[in-house]
């Protein structure tokens, strides 16, 4: 991919045109310019993607300054595919109503194509990110980091173009990979855990597409760091606390307060009449997810076994990524950004929630 040796050997040549949008500020304006050369930008700049989805590809590059940055550019003419493919829906949706109106969707829906579009401003998510980040910086203890937005006198963010600090790290559903760095697997869930419950509960900002590929276990500290913020939701302080009182009432049983809960959410008339399937439904997707012992020492094992018969990746091989996912969409998961997928483990329907939120170790499923 060119980047053996500072700063990679030699300079690659630009992408397309068409495809860099760049803001200069000049006598305290700001000027779009486009198809300016690369080579006055970087000093060096990969032009195959290490990450590539349906929104957007992730660049490797470095700065005349020396710094390494994840350049995210959305894909030329994505905006009128995406516009298109949400007519569509929108369309079935209001089909489907029309022939069987128990199957409304159409309040999901209309929620659903407004942060769509969001996630097509790569300004929007340059401010969701560093909001989240100073949150997480604010308490030491949660343990996760988040890339920083890199600007420039030449580059700042853009609707198309979004620059981040460059993370060299391997995905969290690589065991060999987690392995051979010594990484904690379980206080990395930990801290995955709490920086999520830091969002929802208490910052009322939360990143709302948490997939694998949107998180890194970093080379350097064996820190989880938290990618791709286009779809980012608040949560007002009510809400919040709404939804915590559900959580507690579910794991008390307590029926009267799960439908208080219920109704500070604003669902009025969801389950009032049959109070006991709306306690067994919330209880179910809340359930105890924990795996099995069996499953915890099979993915030791397989973990293990495939360390000692497999030669140590170096980063050249795919195990670093950009700060930033290369989609926003989690209906299209990148090729190389992608987690190997594996199946959760069998879950337990109406199980205990006391356990709920104990994080641990995850191996593969019991009928791997």
């Amino acid at each position: 991919s060119g980047l053996s040796g500072p700063p990679w050997g030699k300079k690659r040549g630009p992408p397309p045109p068409h495809i860099l949008h760049y803001h200069t500020r000049a006598c305290g304006r700001d000027h779009h310019l486009s198809r300016r050369r690369i080579e006055d930008l970087f000093m060096a700049f990969d032009d195959e993607a290490v990450a590539t989805a349906s929104i957007a590809s992730v660049h490797r590059a470095k700065l005349n300054d020396g710094r390494e940055v994840a350049l995210k550019i959305q894909h030329r003419g994505i905006d009128s595919i995406i516009a298109q493919d949400l007519d569509n829906i929108v369309y079935l949706a209001e089909s489907m109503y029309e022939q069987e109106p128990k199957f409304d969707f159409r309040g999901i829906l209309r929620e659903w194509c407004n942060e769509t579009q969001k996630e097509l401003d790569f300004v929007h998510e340059a401010q969701n990110t560093e909001a989240v980040r100073a949150n997480m910086q604010a308490d030491k203890s949660i343990g996760v980091d988040v890339p920083r937005v890199i600007a420039t006198n030449q580059i700042v963010p853009t609707r198309r173009v979004l620059m981040l600090e460059f993370i060299d790290g391997v995905k969290p559903t690589d065991l060999e990979a987690l392995h051979q760095l010594g990484v904690d697997n379980a206080a990395a869930l930990d801290s995955i855990s709490a920086a999520f419950a830091q969002q929802i509960f208490v910052d009322g900002l939360f990143n709302a597409d948490p997939h694998p590929g949107n998180i890194l276990i970093d080379r350097r500290t064996l820190r989880p760091v938290l990618l791709d913020f286009g779809l980012t939701k608040e949560i007002p302080r009510q809400l919040r606390l709404a939804f915590a009182k559900l959580l507690v009432a579910a794991a008390d049983s307590d029926i009267t307060g799960l439908l208080s809960a219920l109704r500070e959410m604003g669902l009025e008339d969801a389950s009032l009449s049959n109070p006991e399937e709306a306690m067994d439904s919330v209880r179910y997707m809340f359930r105890d997810a924990k795996p099995t012992q069996e499953q915890r020492l099979r993915g030791a094992s397989t973990a293990s076994s495939a360390s000692d018969t497999s030669p140590a990746r170096g980063s050249s091989e795919g195990l670093g990524a950009a700060a930033s996912s290369a989609s926003s969409a989690p209906s299209a998961p990148s090729a190389s950004q992608a987690s190997s997928a594996s199946s959760t483990p069998k879950l337990r329907k109406r199980g205990s929630l006391k356990n709920t939120f104990r994080s641990t170790s995850v191996g593969p499923p019991a009928d791997e």
